[in-house]
């Protein structure tokens, strides 16, 4: 009984460091837009801070012009009262 062999010869050619090298490229550019975005995240927050403080500052002022209005249009319809009987002791 002879017996006869089969021999198989595999080859196979390696793919798989210029698919690595695809991916780290890709990431390498998903990193740099990211970092590009959270710049630009940064300074939307820096101006929205400063729109924040000046918006504060604007209602400050508003606030005193209103409330000097109020105060002028008080004074022109309140009448001074005439002094008080009271001796000047019972007032401290």
């Amino acid at each position: 009984m002879t017996q006869d062999r089969a021999q198989l010869l595999i080859t196979a050619v390696d793919q798989t460091r210029s698919a690595f090298d695809s991916i780290r490229g890709n990431l390498a550019k998903l990193g740099d837009e990211s970092n590009r975005v959270r710049g630009m995240l940064a300074g939307l927050g820096v101006t929205l801070s400063v729109a924040g403080f000046a918006a504060l500052i604007k209602n400050a002022i508003d606030s005193a012009d209103h409330l000097n209005k109020l105060r002028r249009r008080l004074a022109s319809r309140w009448k001074p009262c005439r002094p008080c009987a009271l001796p000047r002791s019972c007032l401290t």
